[in-house]
């Protein structure tokens, strides 16, 4: 009932109002339980984070938190709600939220 993974995530990010942006080559993973009696229901967690030395151009720091509850349509597919936080800090002291609040969505593994 319990997945758990690591890895890396990158993107581009650009702060609006800063006027800078940078690549994050942030680290980090996850962990899913299914729950036994209801096996479609799940709960999942991310955490992604790139400090300085991994954060290229005007880029200092990279957050990224997330957690959602899934329900399993399918037995490579997912729907889930769930909550998402998404930061950064630039060079010249500016910090810029990407992504902050409840998302819908759909997970297809293959």
């Amino acid at each position: 009932p319990v997945q758990a993974g690591i890895g890396g995530r990158t993107g581009w990010v650009d702060g609006d109002k800063s006027g800078q942006s940078g690549a994050p080559l942030a680290v980090g993973g996850y962990l899913k339980y299914t729950f036994r009696n209801l096996n479609r229901i799940s709960i999942r967690g991310d955490v992604w984070y790139a400090p300085e030395i991994l954060s290229l151009g005007d880029l200092k720091k990279y957050e990224d938190y997330s957690a959602r509850v899934a329900y399993n349509i399918l037995k490579e597919a997912d729907i889930y709600i769930g909550l998402r936080y998404v930061r950064g800090s630039f060079d010249n002291d500016s910090k810029a939220e990407f992504d902050d609040g409840a998302n819908i969505g759909f997970n297809i593994r293959f």
